[in-house]
């Protein structure tokens, strides 16, 4: 590991995996913004900061580093404390955990209101979609033409039918009701932000897609508009990155949904392997991790003279997909493609404090009040 005085300058991050590349956090601190924080085997974790010029590459730094860099604020310290703490680092975990801290009222009001909401929201699509599991396992088993979306109704005959069904499947799997109980419930709370094939309104990975694949095409229409800038460039090969994402992620979110076309299949299989069926379900949020501040950034800047500012901060944030994604169901992904053509230095920027320093934490956590 690189001492504080000797932070590594990787020119090309090009990761081979997501556990390489790391997970985003919410960070406040400008300096910080686009860092991901991995585990390491000599210091628990270690950051992956862009180069804070606005340049290519990247910097491998410890906290210690982290704290000659720039002066992280309350929140992110506290932050970086609960997550090596974690037994498993990964996106789900890492939101969860900044979500808890910004309940604690430490990313500002909106953040602390916006956390109370997603938590609300996650516990009745937590329900729902446990329900919904049972519904589809006992159409596959014995098809009754239940419609299978937000508005079927629990009543004492289905709970009676479904219990009958859950028996006969436990003992054809060698699994006991308890257990198919448990695992039905395990499945949903990965499965509630993928959704499933069903009359519902979309999970919160739908909706990011669907939202970066919208910013992808507003970056688009911003190179057509004002092709003389030097802006147009960067503009146009951000939204490459964010159409090739976006497609990724359509195509897991897909696979994911067809699992549960066959939940006999699929419990078997989560029964004797759960944390592979776990790691399947997980790709279309590894894919993404990183992407919902991007999209926020693009979103919130309402007018040319902002989204011009915007881009060069656009820049640090796009997530490098790692090698492992190059082939997802037999489509390539031209890895290579990525990479933003270009960045945009900031000169004279202050990393350590200041006024504007101080306008942009108050800004980023105006942004994580905005984070579902």
């Amino acid at each position: 590991m690189d001492t504080p005085d000797t932070p590594a300058l990787v020119q090309s991050h090009k990761p081979a995996s997501f556990l390489e590349r790391g997970v985003a956090a919410p960070f406040t601190t400008p300096a910080l913004a686009g860092a991901r924080i991995r585990t390491a085997n000599r210091t628990g974790t270690e950051f992956v900061v862009p180069n804070p010029s606005g340049g290519r590459g990247v910097y491998i730094l410890n906290w210690g580093a982290v704290r000659q860099l720039c002066r992280p604020t309350v929140h992110d310290t506290l932050l970086h404390q609960r997550i090596s703490r974690l037994p498993v680092m990964d996106p789900g975990s890492v939101r969860l955990t900044a979500r808890k801290l910004a309940a604690e009222g430490l990313a500002g009001k909106d953040a602390t209101l916006a956390a109370a909401a997603s938590v609300e929201t996650d516990k009745q699509e937590l329900i729902l979609t446990n329900f919904l599991l049972l519904v589809m396992l006992m159409e596959q088993v014995e098809p009754a033409g239940l419609r299978i979306s937000a508005e079927t109704e629990r009543t004492p005959e289905l709970d009676h039918r479904a219990r009958r069904i859950v028996t006969h499947v436990g003992q054809a799997i060698g699994r006991k009701v308890s257990q198919i109980s448990d695992d039905l419930e395990a499945l949903s709370m990965l499965f509630v932000p993928i959704g499933l094939n069903a009359e519902t309104p979309p999970a919160r990975l739908p909706r990011l897609t669907a939202r970066l694949d919208a910013a992808a095409n507003s970056l688009t229409a911003w190179a057509g508009q004002f092709p003389d800038e030097g802006t147009a460039a960067l503009a146009s090969s951000l939204a490459r990155s964010a159409f090739v994402t976006a497609n990724c992620a359509t195509m897991t979110l897909n696979a994911t949904r067809a699992m549960t076309n066959d939940m006999r299949g699929l419990l078997r299989a989560w029964a004797s392997t759960p944390a592979e069926i776990a790691k399947q379900i997980a790709r279309t949020e590894w894919i993404l991790d990183g992407w919902e501040r991007f999209c926020l950034l693009w979103e919130t800047a309402d007018q040319p003279s902002v989204q011009r500012a915007a881009l060069g901060e656009l820049a640090q944030l796009v997530p490098m997909l790692p090698k492992e994604v190059t082939d997802l169901g037999g489509h390539r992904v031209e890895l290579e493609q990525l990479e933003p053509a270009l960045r945009t230095a900031r000169l004279n920027a202050n990393f350590r404090g200041g006024g504007a320093s101080h306008g942009l934490i108050a800004r980023n956590e105006r942004i994580q009040g905005l984070i579902a």
